[in-house]
């Protein structure tokens, strides 16, 4: 695995140290455990510094510090990171469209390449108002009304009603979702560059198979 995909495999471990009292001394274990907040480093060479989880921006405002001729000189290695050694511009691991900030980069990767149906999508989206507003809502993720109430989540692109108090509010959109085989090989990429994709359903298969938290 790669190894972010390796923080997010094992955080998803339900582990019982007391009872593998092994792992709680291995310090590659706990290593790759502890180190999910902050899973993201520079990878240029001689640069030291770590970059959390939440921090969606700061690399690139990072990479533009490191001077031109040095992004140049490690362009492969920037490139690999998901960015453009001389610009610090996203790439999109997909279709390698470059973007200059991440909401654009979030919406291109959204309507292009996430949706079966990107304009009901959408469309449900803009209907429906998130509990909070601060927090992004991907369509793969529970939704919650303010009010709890099936009159809170009409959508009109289709005419209908799902409450947020049953299962099939999640299916009224998760249909169209797009599982890809291209956005499957770059959920490495995608998750290095956005860590709140991982609970993504494109993870699915990198969860563990036992001992899982539910």
């Amino acid at each position: 695995m790669p190894l972010n995909i390796l923080r997010f495999h094992v955080r998803n471990h339900d582990v019982d140290l007391n009872r593998h009292p092994a792992l709680g001394a291995s310090a590659d274990f706990l290593k790759v455990l502890r180190s999910f907040s902050m899973a993201r480093k520079c990878d240029l060479k001689k640069c030291k510094r770590w970059f959390g989880t939440e921090d969606t921006s700061s690399i690139q405002q990072h990479l533009l510090q490191h001077s031109d001729t040095d992004r140049r000189a490690q362009g492969e290695i920037i490139k690999n990171i998901g960015y453009d050694p001389v610009t610090a511009d996203i790439v999109c691991p997909i279709c390698d469209q470059h973007f200059s900030r991440f909401p654009q980069f979030l919406l291109h990767l959204e309507n292009h390449h996430l949706t079966t149906e990107a304009v009901y999508w959408f469309s449900f989206k803009g209907d429906i108002t998130p509990d909070d507003k601060s927090i992004t809502q991907y369509m793969w993720r529970g939704w919650h009304c303010m009010d709890g109430g099936s009159e809170e989540c009409y959508c009109r692109h289709c005419g209908d009603y799902a409450s947020s108090q049953t299962n099939t509010w999640i299916d009224h959109h998760l249909g169209f979702l797009s599982m890809a085989d291209d956005i499957k090989a770059a959920r490495a990429c995608i998750l290095r560059l956005i860590p709140a994709f991982e609970d993504h359903p494109i993870y699915e298969a990198d969860m563990p198979t036992v001992h899982r938290i539910v």
